[in-house]
């Protein structure tokens, strides 16, 4: 893990740019501004965003006791999927967006044990930001919904509860931007918003991209059906925990609707559940060299 988390510091520093923004979101044209003023400050960010996601999926993973004993595996993956997806080159909203990922994650655990509405209004509040900062991260909201439907009795007051958070954040946009005379910025920013680019926009793919595409797919379904197998021999409990990230999984899965085909940007989305996933079928070796053997070749075709 160490190999890794290094050769990410150090691509960071002296291999990586973040993404212009255009127009939309709106978050994220503060965070690119400020961070690419100063080299110290865009690599103290970036690093701290780094370090800060990896310690929410450690924290995570411990939490719900996906290992028996202590275990890297979720940072390990996660950084390793960094490295191939091509994410540590050229930095998406997404590096920023997947810290609030995991964020939410552990605000549903506090929430599984304590069912306070409060949670859920600080969950909606992170899904509303995460949003100013990536558009397709308004899906978290459906994640929220099912899996209060897999862990609890869902309620309508649960459901109001995460929908003010993320009006909250709306709420205080439009009033920072009616206050300072800029609404007009603020529309036609909104304008800008690119919503089911999958069915708006031509898909023009080049066949490199078309392979990845298909391995993302297949990555997709093959850690989703191991994933449901090891499920089906566990307590009710240990299985609600795995059938959550299987949710998280699908829910970021469908921001393909949002984001478009293009396997550079949406494989992106997948990081964090795959990492999480991954790191728990590692701890079922059973016909594990063959499945290494189908993993690396995927990883590989992802890679080139």
């Amino acid at each position: 893990m160490i190999l890794l988390w290094g050769l990410a510091e150090y691509r960071i520093l002296f291999d990586s740019n973040l993404i212009a923004p255009d127009g939309f979101p709106l978050l994220y044209n503060y965070l690119y501004f400020f961070t690419t003023q100063n080299k110290i400050v865009y690599a103290i960010v970036l690093s701290i965003t780094l370090i800060l996601t990896i310690v929410g999926l450690q924290l995570y993973f411990s939490k719900n006791k996906f290992s028996n004993k202590i275990t890297y595996l979720p940072s390990i993956f996660y950084l390793f999927f960094l490295h191939i997806s091509g994410a540590l080159r050229l930095l998406s909203p997404l590096f920023f967006s997947n810290l609030l990922v995991v964020c939410i994650l552990l605000i549903n655990d506090v929430h599984k044990k304590d069912e306070k509405n409060h949670y859920l209004l600080f969950a909606g509040i992170i899904i509303g930001i995460a949003t100013l900062i990536d558009p397709a991260m308004l899906v978290l909201f459906l994640f929220i919904i099912v899996s209060l439907l897999i862990n609890t009795v869902i309620t309508y007051r649960q459901i109001m509860s995460t929908l003010l958070g993320i009006i909250i954040v709306g709420i205080y946009v439009v009033s920072v931007y009616f206050l300072t005379d800029r609404l007009p910025e603020l529309i036609s920013n909104f304008k800008e918003i690119e919503l089911f680019a999958l069915f708006n926009e031509p898909v023009l793919l080049t066949y490199q991209k078309w392979i990845k595409l298909g391995i993302i797919v297949l990555l997709t379904i093959y850690i989703f059906i191991k994933s449901m197998l090891i499920a089906r021999n566990k307590v009710v409990e240990f299985r609600k925990k795995i059938f959550t990230l299987i949710t998280l999984l699908i829910v970021l899965f469908s921001s393909i609707a949002i984001t478009g085909l293009d396997p550079s940007l949406f494989s992106r989305h997948l990081i964090i559940p795959f990492a999480l996933l991954f790191a728990l079928a590692a701890q079922y070796r059973k016909n594990w060299i063959v499945n290494e053997i189908f993993f690396v070749i995927f990883c590989v075709g992802l890679w080139l």
